[in-house]
């Protein structure tokens, strides 16, 4: 990620996965203090990243537009895997937040609830695409840097399920792959996200990338390519996707970017 004043930061495409993305955005853009990392991630591809996946980048210089900030989320209620899925996300009011004031008080939950870990995965989803929402409006006019999020599909197969049984573990992937179409392997997420860093076409700010189809139906199985498509699953072309209503609720988004901002302990300069 890069500024576009010549006083900002050396260039590096930033990488936001965990719930708490304002004090690593704050760390890399250069803007203020910011609370120690727990799952956000800043690096520079290395110089052949691309080499080994289907999108590949064309050659230009590096300040040919700024990398953007793409966390990789999977919480918007208003898809299949988001909404009817229980339980949806909902962060209500920022209760828990509220009763934590910054004292370190441990609230469990953001709504003030005891703790539902799958809820709390998609609340923090959520928590995400709102923060990245209000990076867009607060910093990308003036810093001319790129805000994005992105659904990647649903990655069936990594670590997020050790705990669970062996059956589920094994039967997941291939209901995600031929029951609901969701399923993308983990090299082609990849390469979805390094296509939102680094391709022309997502140079738009405050978008919420996503592909084959928007992930609100189950997928249809076509005969004649033999896949599933139109469920967010593997394979289609890159689109800007909605997002949901607590997402787009300007008002609630800015009340979670100072809320969280106070918890993690950041300081956001403001740019004339």
């Amino acid at each position: 990620m890069r500024a576009a004043s010549s006083s900002a930061p050396s260039p590096v495409s930033s990488v936001l996965t965990g719930g708490e993305a304002n004090g690593d955005a704050s760390r890399i853009l250069g803007l203020g203090s910011a609370a120690p990392r727990t799952q956000a991630t800043a690096c520079r591809p290395p110089p052949a990243a691309h080499q080994q996946h289907r999108y590949r980048s064309p050659p230009r210089p590096i300040s040919h537009h700024p990398p953007p900030c793409a966390p990789s989320l999977s919480g918007n209620s208003n898809t299949v895997g988001g909404g009817l899925v229980y339980p949806r996300a909902d962060v209500g009011q920022f209760q828990g937040w509220v009763q934590d004031n910054g004292e370190g008080k441990k609230i469990e939950m953001i709504d003030g609830k005891g703790f539902f870990g799958a809820k709390a995965y998609k609340d923090s989803k959520v928590c995400n695409m709102m923060t990245v929402s209000e990076l867009h409006r607060r910093y990308h006019d003036k810093t001319g840097i790129t805000f994005s999020s992105l659904y990647p599909g649903c990655i069936a197969e990594t670590a997020l399920f050790r705990e669970k049984r062996q059956w589920f573990r094994k039967g997941f992937p291939l209901f995600m792959k031929y029951v609901t179409g969701g399923y993308v392997s983990e090299q082609e997420a990849g390469e979805r996200l390094a296509q939102v860093i680094d391709d022309d076409l997502c140079k738009k700010s405050g978008v919420y990338w996503s592909w084959n189809g928007n992930a609100k139906q189950v997928g249809l199985y076509d005969p004649k390519t033999k896949t599933v498509s139109g469920a967010g699953g593997s394979g289609g072309e890159i689109f800007e996707n909605d997002q949901s209503n607590q997402v787009t609720d300007i008002e609630r988004a800015g009340r979670m970017f100072d809320l969280s901002s106070k918890l993690c302990g950041v300081e956001w300069p403001e740019f004339k």
